[in-house]
Formats: C-alpha cells, structure tokens, sequence
C-alpha cells in the first residue's frame, strides 16, 4: 500500500500509526550501537584528511554507508 498526499513526502507519517511499540528498545539499542561506532569513524576520517575534527560530526550524516 503506497501512501497518498501529503504522507507521500514525509513517510513516517505512513508507517508511525502502524509501528509496534514492543520493537522500540531494540531500535534505540541498534541506533545507540550504530553512533556508538559511526563518530569515532567520522572523526577519525577526518583527522586522516587533515582538517579539524568537528568537520567529521558535520559530515557524518552525509557520509555513504557501506
């Protein structure tokens, strides 16, 4: 089912109503684990390319994920 209208572009919207609150421990546990390893990846990034440290936090949502 393709959501229609405004829930189209802001696609929580479309899934939130439907979302099972007994899965929201795991999803806090897995987001904490995965910026438990992606900042110290950003900054190590970019300390390697030689620019100051805070850059790697500002880039990091724009980094690609592997």
């Amino acid at each position: 089912m393709q959501a229609v209208g405004w829930k189209g572009y802001v696609r929580i919207a479309a899934w939130l109503p439907r979302y099972r609150s007994r899965l929201l421990l795991g999803d806090i546990l897995a987001g904490l684990v995965v910026a438990a390893l992606a900042v110290p990846q950003s900054l190590g990034y970019a300390g390697i390319a030689g620019v100051p440290v805070v850059v790697g936090l500002y880039a990091m949502p724009a980094a690609p994920s592997p």
